[in-house]
């Protein structure tokens, strides 16, 4: 009826060690020391391996996500500069060709006015090109 009862599990067994004689007592009261003195350092061998566990995993994620903090940041630059460069390589290529265009409309005889208007560039610009 009371088998998975703690609290008269507990009863039980101050009843039996109270009933032990002096050397069992003495016996049974080193028993239980050493007992909770091996608890003490197991308990304390998994506080500190936790420690060091935890340390170590902090160590090691630091580690792998400044590495990959730093591939993405390389990936993200080059892919900008790629980009940047891409655009600035095509704005050049446009004006040389405005450029281009202007020299052979004035090679041709064109008024300056239609250069202007054709290509969108400034006369001073036109003007440097020959």
């Amino acid at each position: 009826l009371f088998k998975n009862d703690i609290v008269f599990e507990d009863a039980a067994h101050t009843a039996q060690i109270a009933a032990y004689n002096e050397a069992e007592r003495e016996q049974y009261k080193e028993s239980r020391m050493a007992y909770w003195d091996a608890q003490g350092v197991i308990d304390a061998a998994v506080i500190e391996g936790t420690e060091k566990g935890l340390q170590q995993g902090l160590q090691q994620g630091l580690q792998q996500g400044l590495q990959q903090g730093l591939q993405q940041g390389l990936q993200q630059g080059l892919q900008q500069g790629m980009e940047i460069g891409k655009a600035e390589g095509l704005q050049e290529g446009e004006k040389q060709a405005k450029l281009t265009i202007a020299k052979n409309c004035k090679a041709m005889g064109m008024v300056m006015a239609n250069i202007i208007a054709l290509t969108g560039l400034s006369e001073e610009e036109i003007a440097n090109v020959m």
